[in-house]
C-alpha cells in the first residue's frame, strides 16, 4: 500500500470513529433533555426474581475435543500405500497407511527357520539322552541280576567249604579225644584242617566280593545323565525363547507399519505420500468430530478474571437461538499472539471493523479452552462462536431495573415502593431500603426482607443511558448480563 492510500484510510477511519462519538454524545444529550421534562411518575413493576450476572465476552473457534497426531513407524522405512486423504472420515482402527515390511518378513522368516531348528535338535538330543538313560537302567538291572546269582553262588560254595572244615575239625578232635591218632595222622589232619582254612577263608572273600557289587549295582542310578539332560533342556529351552522374542519383537514392528487411527474423526492433515521413505514425524492428523470444544481468545485486561470451573454460555450462527452451556477448562499461562487492539470497545461499536491502526500499541491475548456441556449436532469444525463468560452469578435473586436504585447522600440505597395513587392519577410512593448486590446490565440485585413478591416499585420510564460511559460499558467485554 502506497503512503498516501495508507493515509487515506486513516482519515476514513478516525472520521468513522468521530461520527460515532457524536452519535453517542447526541443520545446523551437528547436522553438528559427528555428527562428533564419528565414527571415524577414512571411505569410501576412488580418485583421478581431472576439470575443476575457479570460476565467477560470473547469471540472463539469451534474445535475438536479430542485430536490425534498420529505417528508410528521408523525413520527411512518406505510408505507402501497410503488409505485416506485430507477430508476423509475415519473410525477407531481404519488403516492411515502401510509401510514396506520386506526386510521384516526376510528376518522373520531367519528367526522362524532358526526356532524349527533349535526344536528340531532339542527333540533329537532328548532322544539320544532317553536312549541313553533307558539303556544304563537295562544294562545296571542285567548286572546286578548276574551279580545275585554269583553272590548265590559264592555263598553256597563257601556253605561247603565250611562243612568239610568242620569235618577235618571234627575228626581231628575225636582222634585227640580218644587217643586214636598216631603223630604222622595227627600232622596230616592239621595240614588238611589248615588247608581248608585258607579255602574257607578265599569262599568268604569271594562272597564279600559279590555282595559289595550287589550293593553298588543296587545303589546304582542315571542321575549324571539325566542332569545332562536337564542341563541340555534349559539352554535349549533359553536359546528358543531368545528366538521367539526376537520373532514377537519383529512381528511387533511389522503391526505397526501398519498405521491406524486411534479416534474417529475426520482426518485434517496426511504427512506422507505412497513410495516415499518416511522421515519421522506426525503421519496424519485426525480431529474428533463426536465432541466439540470452544477455544477463545482472551484479552489481557480480562485473564486475571477467569478462571477454570466458570461457567460460560456459548451462541453461533448455526445453531441460531441455542444458547450452549459450557465450562472452562483450561487458561492460558502465557499470551498466545498481542495483535488484538486496546481499542476493543470502539471495535465492537464500529460491527467488528479492526481498530488496531488506530491503537499505538496491541493487546495481548490468551487462550481459553471451555467443555461444552452438551453437544449439538449443527455445530462443525472451524464456526465462529461468541462466548459469554460469567464471572458473577447471583441465581433467583430480588431484582429491579438499574434506574429503579435511588442513592442518599449517605451512600444508602432505596427503591420507591408504590402504595397507591393521587387524586390526579399519579403514583404515590414511599421509600424502601434495599441493599445493592451483584450489578448487571440492566438489573441489579436487591436484598431486603420486606420485598415479597407483590412488591411494586416505580420505575423511571426509559431514557437511554445517562452517559457515554455507561453505553461503552453496557457495550463493551465488561457488560455483563
Amino acid at each position: 500500500m502506497s503512503a498516501k492510500k495508507g493515509k487515506k484510510k486513516w482519515i476514513i477511519i478516525i472520521v468513522a470513529v468521530v461520527l460515532v462519538i457524536a452519535l453517542i454524545v447526541g443520545l446523551a444529550v437528547a436522553g438528559a433533555g427528555k428527562k428533564q421534562e419528565q414527571t415524577t411518575n414512571g411505569t410501576v413493576e412488580l418485583i421478581t426474581k431472576r439470575t443476575i450476572a457479570n460476565s467477560i465476552t470473547a469471540n472463539g473457534m469451534i474445535e475438536a475435543a479430542n485430536t490425534e497426531n498420529v505417528t508410528g513407524g521408523s525413520y527411512g522405512m518406505k510408505v507402501e500405500s497410503v488409505k485416506v486423504e485430507a477430508g476423509d472420515m475415519v473410525a477407531v482402527g481404519d488403516v492411515i497407511c502401510i509401510f514396506n515390511t520386506d526386510d521384516l518378513d526376510e528376518q522373520m522368516k531367519t528367526v522362524q527357520e532358526n526356532i524349527a531348528d533349535a526344536k528340531e535338535d532339542k527333540q533329537t538330543q532328548l532322544a539320544d539322552y532317553d536312549k541313553q538313560i533307558a539303556d544304563r537302567k537295562a544294562e545296571n538291572a542285567e548286572d546286578l541280576a548276574e551279580a545275585k546269582e554269583n553272590l548265590a553262588e559264592a555263598e553256597a560254595k563257601l556253605a561247603e567249604e565250611k562243612a568239610e572244615l568242620a569235618k577235618w575239625e571234627k575228626e581231628y578232635a575225636d582222634g585227640i579225644a580218644n587217643n586214636t591218632l598216631s603223630v604222622s595222622e595227627k600232622v596230616d589232619l592239621v595240614s588238611t584242617i589248615n588247608s581248608q582254612k585258607s579255602t574257607v577263608d578265599n569262599a568268604q572273600t569271594r562272597v564279600d566280593n559279590y555282595k559289595s557289587r550287589v550293593e553298588s549295582l543296587e545303589d546304582a542310578d542315571t542321575s549324571n545323565l539325566e542332569d545332562a539332560k536337564e542341563n541340555y533342556v534349559e539352554q535349549m529351552d533359553t536359546t528358543i525363547d531368545n528366538y521367539e522374542e526376537r520373532l514377537e519383537s519383529l512381528q511387533e514392528q511389522k503391526d505397526d507399519c501398519t498405521i491406524r487411527a486411534g479416534i474417529s474423526g475426520v482426518v485434517t492433515a496426511v504427512n506422507v505420500t505412497e513410495g516415499s521413505n518416511f522421515n519421522g514425524g506426525t503421519i496424519a492428523s485426525i480431529e474428533g468430530v463426536d465432541r466439540f470444544i470452544v477455544e477463545a481468545q482472551v484479552e489481557e485486561y480480562d485473564v486475571a478474571d477467569i478462571a477454570i470451573g466458570m461457567k460460560v454460555l456459548v451462541k453461533t450462527d448455526a445453531t441460531r437461538d441455542a444458547e450452549l452451556e459450557g465450562i472452562i477448562t483450561y487458561v492460558a499461562p502465557r499470551a498466545t499472539n498481542s495483535g488484538s487492539s486496546s481499542m476493543s470497545g470502539f471495535s465492537s461499536l464500529m460491527g467488528g471493523m479492526d481498530t488496531s491502526s488506530l491503537s499505538g500499541s496491541g493487546s495481548a491475548t490468551y487462550l481459553v479452552k471451555i467443555e461444552l456441556k452438551e453437544q449439538n449436532d449443527r455445530l462443525r469444525l472451524g464456526m465462529n462462536a461468541k462466548t459469554s463468560i460469567i464471572t458473577e452469578e447471583s441465581v433467583d435473586v430480588w431484582s429491579v431495573p438499574y434506574d429503579a436504585i435511588y442513592t442518599r447522600t449517605d451512600g444508602t440505597t432505596y427503591v420507591e415502593e408504590v402504595t397507591g395513587k393521587d387524586e390526579d392519577g399519579n403514583y404515590v410512593t414511599k421509600e424502601l431500603d434495599v441493599t445493592v448486590g451483584l450489578q448487571g446490565t440492566y438489573y441489579v440485585e436487591i436484598i431486603s426482607d420486606k420485598v415479597s413478591e407483590e412488591t411494586e416499585i416505580l420505575v423511571p420510564d426509559a431514557q437511554g443511558n445517562s452517559s457515554i460511559e455507561e453505553l461503552l460499558n453496557m457495550m463493551g467485554a465488561g457488560a455483563g448480563i
